[in-house]
């Protein structure tokens, strides 16, 4: 146990033993046990009460620390129906006993900035008047210290190591087919260019003035000289 851990423990049982010697302020008393606990994270503390008159409404609660001013859970309880009230901070639990008038308080998952001197109070509610008891002897518990296991990161490091990975192999595939296509567009507009440029008319040519008829050459010529004979 570690030096700051006794000088608390010590400290609060100084404290503890000189509440011990405070008498009961009324006729109600409060008895409580054990005295002083040592837990890891579970508790138990019963609270047994004495009472010269029927209770018909009474409340049951735990407060925690010299000065009672923190409020545990309570134990409210009347002919008909009951209740329990537990703090946020807390995970208690009660097991209330009417015919041994007993009552136990399981306190959970306790830790240990919670090790402090924890006490019972009753309430009679019903039938008047009021009256209140406070156990003259409460219940110190010391929450021991759980060494905390310091927890690998492996697991998540590689996670995100593996997100990383796919997600630059994602911007990689994209950023290849985004080439691709574009060279492709590219392409097939350069060569749609290409057609149209090397388009030549095959109309054959004709020239405006009318040809000569050549006739073959098997043909002879005609001597119109023959013909100019009868001419005087």
């Amino acid at each position: 146990m570690s030096r700051p851990s006794w000088i608390l423990f010590t400290t609060l049982s100084i404290i503890h033993l000189a509440y011990t010697t405070v008498p009961p302020a009324t006729t109600m008393t409060m008895e409580q046990s054990p005295l002083h606990v040592v837990v890891s994270q579970n508790a138990e503390i019963s609270c047994n009460y004495t009472s010269q008159k029927e209770l018909n409404l009474l409340k049951i609660s735990l407060l925690k620390g010299v000065e009672k001013r923190v409020h545990v859970c309570s134990y409210s309880w009347n002919t008909t129906s009951n209740a329990t009230k537990t703090e946020r901070d807390f995970n208690c639990w009660v097991d209330f006993a009417k015919k041994q008038n007993k009552t136990t308080f399981h306190l959970q998952n306790l830790h240990v900035n919670q090790t402090d001197i924890y006490i019972c109070k009753i309430e009679d509610l019903y039938p008047p008047p009021y009256e209140a008891s406070v156990s003259h002897n409460g219940t110190l518990i010391h929450v021991k210290g759980v060494s905390e296991v310091p927890v690998c990161q492996c697991h998540q490091h590689g996670l995100e190591y593996m997100l990383m990975i796919a997600a630059i192999i994602i911007f990689i595939v994209y950023s290849v087919t985004v080439t691709a296509a574009c060279y492709y567009c590219w392409r097939k507009a350069k060569k749609n260019r290409i057609v149209r440029n090397d388009y030549f008319n095959m109309t054959p040519w004709q020239s405006n003035g009318v040809k000569k008829r050549q006739l073959p050459q098997s043909v002879p010529a005609r001597n119109y000289t023959a013909y100019r004979s009868w001419e005087p």
